[in-house]
């Protein structure tokens, strides 16, 4: 009989053997195998699985700013080995692993390490268009996130004297 870290029983057959057909975070923790018969009790075993790898995963978000105001494109990137990330804007290079930081995973494994690109600007219409992230590991694996900047701007009245509430102006 295996407890799984959750602590779900799990009851295997003669072979006594747990398998993982995929693995992911929620895996890790500390696995407890017992052994029983008719008899009784005749072992029990412990062992702590860490689960070290995990694919890339990304987000790429941003700001909706008008014109001639600061924006942020923020990226996040997560998996193990740690990734490195791209900023992409129609299909042209931005900016890799800029003012990027990678902070470290939570200390029982289920929240992995993520490293974060952030890249300022101030709208113009430059910056309209298609951004693509990449979140790359040194295995090669792969992910990307992608979102669009539209461009739109505020418009400003000035008038030349005092409205009153409801008063139609033209």
């Amino acid at each position: 009989t295996w407890t799984l870290p959750n602590g779900t029983v799990v009851e295997t057959d003669t072979s006594s053997a747990i398998v993982f057909h995929s693995i992911s975070l929620q895996d890790g923790g500390t696995y407890t195998c017992r052994a029983s018969n008719d008899w009784g009790m005749a072992h029990t075993i412990s062992f702590k699985l860490i689960v070290e790898y995990t694919l890339p995963n990304v987000t790429l978000t941003h700001d909706e700013v008008p014109l001639g105001l600061s924006g942020q494109l923020v990226c996040l990137g997560t998996g193990h080995p740690v990734v490195e990330l791209t900023l992409w804007h129609e299909g042209e290079l931005v900016v890799k692993n800029l003012t990027s930081s990678v902070v470290p995973a939570s200390a029982d494994g289920r929240t992995p390490e993520y490293r974060e690109l952030v890249y300022s600007y101030t709208m113009t219409s430059h910056h309209v268009g298609q951004y693509n992230c990449t979140a790359r590991n040194d295995l090669g694996d792969e992910a990307w996130g992608t979102t669009s900047i539209r461009y739109f701007s505020v418009a400003a009245v000035s008038l030349s004297e005092p409205v009153q509430k409801n008063q139609q102006v033209q």
